[in-house]
């Protein structure tokens, strides 16, 4: 009887001790939300900093931490406070869904509620869940089979869950507490699909003075919300092994902003802050401002590109590019801007914006110089003839271009002829003067008057 009675004592004092070392269980969520705040990159994911306040009893726990992103990449989380342990990280994706809570109760009694057609009241009957085909489930009665879905005249209730089912996504964390009352629990982590993107808007105002605006859309395609959160855009291209695809935002016009978007420069990359916290919901796109409209200084140029070795004996017609000039540069700049597309509009003689082009940007710190191309001039015309050709020895070439040019506009304009050269050359002789831009490269800038034609010409020998 006594050893009995020992044993008996040991073996609850086992259980008592099980018990003890066993973690307990809590739930963090979005109430316990101290602080939320956001990095988001343009290459399409974010770093999120999420501060939580709990009160947990002493020892091991397995906290559940609610309300995280689900395309949180977990590898990259990182968790600090002063009063924990942190001994494993476990990613719980939400897996309930109809077809699921179908399929995991395959076999159990369900309830059925019929609506009944005299009184409109409902009925309810007993069967049971034999089979599920998607969200189509398969009951059997007393004396009948039949198949559910969208269009039968009852719906099944369960009484509870399938414990291995949960409804949202969740990170749990196991860990020992050392502190007692309420403390800090920082996490921060890297989240995929959150992506943000610049968009410029320039309005030509007349020849030499272009107004210009920026915006800034902020994408949310996770299923997360984040609430009240403060939110950095950083501007640069931070290099990741598994790089995502770059975002294509769309342009909108709304009224000007009061001021710039805030910027500060970090390590080789630049971050621009928005000026109050907002809500991104689940597929949700925002657009805010970055550049409030500003005049900005322009100059318009014709430029045409080519090959000086190519040889057409027929007058062959080529492209006139316009482009547009300017500098981020004070008066009307002077800040860095983010990579992100520039659309150009002009005036039309009644008056009303039309699109004229738009290209791309790329990162421009202060005071670099802006070239956008904006397409094919139409009034601004030209064509090229190659009138003599000559090989002076088997690697010298020695040839003769001519140009027809024409500008059709009621007002003066500059071509630009851009010629690419190649091997050792030597310009022998031109109509006008040159400028070797660099070792490979000579341009011609030619002042056409209004409504006016032009030939232009230059011999150029060539050793390989």
């Amino acid at each position: 009887m006594r050893q009995s009675f020992l044993g008996k004592s040991l073996l609850g004092l086992a259980a008592a001790l099980t018990a003890a070392t066993a973690a307990a269980e809590a739930t963090a969520d979005r109430n316990d939300q101290a602080d939320l705040s956001l990095t988001i990159y343009q290459q399409g994911f974010a770093l999120v900093r999420d501060e939580r306040t709990i009160d947990l009893p002493l020892g091991r726990q397995r906290l559940h931490v609610l309300d995280v992103s689900d395309q949180i990449v977990s590898e990259s989380l990182f968790v600090g406070s002063q009063g924990v342990v942190l001994s494993g990280i476990e990613y719980g994706r939400a897996t309930l869904t109809p077809e699921s809570l179908l399929r995991q109760s395959i076999g159990r009694e369900v309830r059925v509620l019929h609506q009944s057609s005299a009184s409109g009241a409902p009925v309810e009957e007993t069967g049971v869940l034999i089979g599920a085909q998607g969200d189509v489930p398969i009951v059997r009665f007393q004396d009948r089979v039949e198949f559910g879905g969208p269009g039968a005249p009852w719906r099944l209730a369960l009484t509870d869950l399938p414990a291995s089912l949960q409804g949202q996504d969740k990170l749990i964390l196991e860990l020992d507490n050392q502190v007692r009352g309420p403390q800090s629990l920082q996490l921060a982590y890297l989240s995929r699909g959150l992506r943000w993107q610049a968009d410029y808007v320039g309005l030509l105002e007349n020849e030499s003075s272009l107004s210009l605006s920026g915006w800034v859309t902020v994408e949310n395609n996770t299923q997360a919300s984040f609430l009240n959160a403060r939110v950095q855009l950083l501007a640069g291209e931070p290099n990741r092994s598994n790089d995502v695809q770059p975002f294509v935002a769309m342009a909108r016009t709304a009224e000007a902003a009061p001021a710039d978007m805030a910027s500060q420069p970090l390590d080789d990359y630049h971050l621009y802050e928005l000026p109050e916290p907002l809500d991104l919901l689940p597929q949700q796109r925002r657009q805010l401002p970055l550049l409030v409209p500003r005049s900005v200084p322009v100059e318009r140029e014709y430029r045409i590109e080519g090959n000086a070795l190519r040889n057409s004996a027929q007058e062959e017609a080529i492209p006139v590019i316009m482009l547009l000039y300017l500098r981020n540069s004070e008066p009307g700049l002077g800040q860095p801007l983010p990579a992100g597309v520039v659309r150009i509009y002009g005036h039309d003689l009644q008056g009303r914006p039309q699109f004229l082009g738009e290209d791309r940007l790329d990162h421009t710190a202060k005071d670099q110089p802006i070239k956008l191309r904006l397409g094919t001039a139409f009034d601004v015309r030209a064509a090229k003839t190659t009138v003599d050709y000559r090989r002076l020895a088997p690697q010298v070439v020695e040839l003769e271009q001519r140009f027809q040019l024409r500008n059709g506009k009621s007002q003066p304009v500059t071509v630009v002829i851009a010629e690419r050269m190649s091997g050792d050359w030597e310009i022998q002789s031109s109509d006008h003067a040159y400028e070797k831009v660099a070792a490979q490269l000579v341009e011609w800038r030619i002042e056409l008057p209004p409504e006016s034609e032009q030939t232009f010409g230059y011999r150029v020998r060539v050793q390989h």
